[in-house]
């Protein structure tokens, strides 16, 4: 069993401890008991879902967190978490070796896709679908590997099947995987502002392989490229948010900031004009380009 799993555990045996004792027209009380459910939650994104135990205690979790919203007037928030418990519940009840499987093989093509090897990536990708057909990220992810090996006829038809698939889902599972992305975005900001840079990177990535075309989250992980030096990983991400969305600011900010670390200074000063167009009272992006401007010696 691993680290994660145990520290899950028990901080939901803790969080059900509380709920034994607790005034539920206390909103504090209950609000810290919500955290630690979500704190749980964060801890299982970084088990693998294979590890025996992980998926129950993820529907667990969910089940009662869900409980907890509804005593805080938290419908929406109680019918995601239900949803994603529900989803869960039929995940358990599918083929569990091809399931197994086809998560092995994800996750390989995942660290693939990470090390950009687009090829391996491609194959495990490949794989997965095999075991388990017509998953909406998983063809996502794979053709986002076929764009970078420059197959853009299997990358079209891999984007229309991802869309096709999610058109076909059942409207539970759609918010399931809609509910895991945000939950992964928001441990990305929260591991983020820990200062804990890698492990953020790591989950805005999944929640990218749940909906690929988040401009937000496109963008925050082009910020984790940078701090963790990689400016050409970095300026990749910031290219893919302004595509999807060209008045995202901060995704044009990110691309200055990347280009400046790769040296192309016409293209960082480039970046920062879009900026300031974007946030014409933004001081701060408007010095940022007037020093760009003047290590180019631009009037």
């Amino acid at each position: 069993m691993s680290d994660a799993l145990i520290s899950a555990e028990e901080v939901v045996a803790s969080a059900r401890a509380l709920e034994q004792g607790v005034r539920w027209d206390d909103a504090s009380s209950v609000r810290d008991i919500e955290a630690m459910y979500t704190r749980a939650l964060g801890m299982l994104q970084e088990c693998s879902i294979t590890e025996v135990g992980v998926s129950d205690l993820l529907r667990t979790t969910h089940a009662n967190r869900a409980l907890v919203r509804l005593r805080l007037g938290e419908n929406r928030g109680a019918e995601e978490d239900g949803r994603a418990a529900k989803a869960l519940e039929a995940l358990a009840s599918a083929a569990p070796a091809s399931r197994a499987e086809a998560a092995c093989a994800r996750q390989r093509g995942d660290e693939a896709y990470a090390a950009r090897d687009w090829a391996r990536a491609n194959d495990e990708y490949t794989a997965a679908l095999e075991l388990v057909p017509d998953q909406p990220d998983l063809l996502a992810q794979r053709g986002m590997a076929r764009l970078m090996l420059g197959d853009t006829e299997g990358a079209a038809k891999d984007d229309a099947a991802a869309n096709q698939a999610m058109d076909e889902q059942r409207p539970e599972q759609i918010a399931a995987v809609t509910s895991r992305a945000r939950q992964e975005r928001e441990a990305g900001s929260l591991f983020f502002k820990q200062g804990h840079v890698p492990q953020a990177l790591q989950s805005y990535s999944r929640a990218l392989a749940l909906v690929p075309n988040d401009d937000a989250v496109l963008a925050n992980r082009s910020l984790c490229h940078l701090k963790l030096g990689d400016a050409d990983a970095a300026l990749e991400d910031a290219l893919a948010a302004i595509k999807v969305a060209p008045n995202n600011a901060k995704a044009h900010y990110r691309r200055a900031k990347a280009c400046q670390s790769l040296g192309k200074l016409d293209d960082a000063l480039t970046a920062m004009e879009e900026v300031c167009r974007l946030l014409p009272n933004a001081k701060d992006m408007r010095a940022d380009r007037d020093a760009l401007a003047k290590q180019l010696n631009v009037a």
